[in-house]
């Protein structure tokens, strides 16, 4: 109940910082932080549910998996993928136009638009070097779940743009890629973040676990309630 999960600071009512969610806390992203509560909230009672998690948490501290992308990186994706404004025409001369008057006339939505794609170009190229070092591994469920779908989006065709060379995003580009992603493949991008957001905090649970040298738990299938702790 409430008064027990005050008594225990699982959560601090997010004033405390000796919380046990602000203890397993370090994730990059805010949808990150928001799921590792949602995990906290909400404890699994399956067996089986408990143990695939219990095996994905352990192999990502085995490895100490990581994405090396700052929670200011991310904030102009996540800024980029909330933009309610229409996205840039699919084509050479709006492109030319758009880019002309952002020049002439700096506006904050373009700016948007050209810092969020820059920072998924690094992520995408970021993505592919680790998920090339997780397909060496069986991978967990949960885990192996998340990557397939972060998978199948990086490499579709229709953003070959950013395995271009440099850091620089092309006009034509910009536009292309800006079409692409918020029209024609806005439910996708949506559903990249999220799985962003996933391992963002098993990363961030993970990571702990390995940093503090904490043993994960086996769990007994008997119908005696027991607990037994070394």
């Amino acid at each position: 109940d409430r008064q027990t999960k005050k008594d225990l600071e699982i959560f601090g009512d997010g004033k405390s910082p000796n919380s046990v969610f602000n203890f397993y806390n370090q994730t990059k992203t805010i949808g990150g932080k928001d799921y590792l509560l949602e995990l906290m909230e909400n404890p699994l009672i399956d067996i089986e549910e408990l143990n695939n998690r219990t095996e994905l948490l352990r192999f990502i501290a085995s490895i100490d998996f990581d994405l090396k992308i700052s929670s200011g990186q991310f904030g102009y994706i996540e800024h980029y993928v909330k933009l309610n404004t229409p996205t840039l025409r699919n084509n050479i001369i709006d492109a030319f136009f758009n880019n002309n008057s952002y020049r002439m006339n700096p506006g904050n939505d373009y700016y948007l638009i050209q810092s969020g794609i820059q920072q998924l170009k690094y992520l995408f190229n970021h993505l592919k070097e680790k998920l090339e070092i997780l397909s060496k591994y069986d991978l967990p469920k949960g885990l192996n779940e998340q990557t397939k779908l972060l998978k199948e989006f990086i490499e579709n065709d229709d953003f070959t743009d950013f395995n271009k060379k440099g850091i620089t995003i092309s006009v034509s580009s910009l536009n292309r890629l800006d079409f692409m992603l918020r029209k024609k493949y806005k439910n996708e991008l949506h559903d990249f973040i999220k799985s962003i957001y996933v391992l963002d905090a098993y990363i961030s649970i993970g990571k702990v676990a390995n940093t503090k040298k904490l043993v994960f738990p086996e769990y007994s299938e008997s119908l005696k309630p027991h607990i037994s702790i070394s």
